[in-house]
């Protein structure tokens, strides 16, 4: 088994920044509280994902052993999601032609005490991972909720990062307002379990590479 990348994605400047790339302050500030606001009133409606291991998927996708609450976005998220601002600004820091994958995103919410997703490549529609924090609260000491991304370990299997997850993991926290774009098809990835207290909302879009 290998992981097939594209030679667009190869060669894309995000590839050899090593899969990732962090935007400080790429909402305005009332963009950011819009964003926000729709992923308190979608709260109630949140289902909780979960599996308690992950599966034998040694490549993208599967069933990662995860918990915490999702939802499907509004017309907020999904209107930043599909605006041709947000694609183009998508492919200028891939280096690649980019399309959204469906009609919105979702919020997730990593609220409860050990709330948790594990070692993962993204599914096959989802060759770009788009993450916005929008709500933060954890103490500057603590690990909880923190992204871990084996940028130099994309090549392997899953369950050889798994069987061995402390070496190679560069662990980030994004700030309330940052915005990651991840090649999370090809970089394994993780959320660190939240601690008793700690609160962590982000929004996720994906998006499919289309060509250079």
């Amino acid at each position: 088994m290998k992981l097939e990348i594209p030679a667009s994605v190869r060669d894309s400047p995000l590839f050899r920044n090593g899969g990732f790339r962090v935007y400080p302050g790429l909402f305005a500030r009332c963009d950011l509280d819009r964003l926000l606001d729709e992923a308190l009133r979608h709260l109630p409606n949140a289902i909780e994902s979960s599996a308690a291991s992950s599966d034998a998927e040694e490549l993208r996708g599967g069933n990662p052993a995860r918990r915490f609450l999702t939802v499907p976005g509004g017309h907020s998220q999904s209107g930043w999601y599909q605006s041709p601002r947000t694609i183009e600004f998508v492919g200028e820091a891939t280096g690649a032609q980019v399309m959204p994958t469906g009609n919105g995103g979702t919020f997730s919410y990593y609220a409860r005490p050990g709330d948790f997703l594990g070692i993962h490549r993204d599914i096959v529609t989802c060759d770009l991972a788009v993450i916005s924090c929008l709500y933060d609260d954890s103490p500057p000491a603590s690990s909880g909720g923190m992204l871990c991304l084996f940028c130099t370990r994309w090549s392997e299997p899953l369950s050889t990062i798994r069987a061995d997850p402390a070496r190679g993991g560069r662990k980030l926290r994004l700030g309330v307002g940052e915005t990651i774009v991840l090649l999370g098809g090809i970089v394994p990835h993780a959320v660190l379990p939240i601690a008793a207290g700690q609160t962590r909302i982000v929004s996720v879009l994906c998006y499919r590479v289309t060509g250079r």
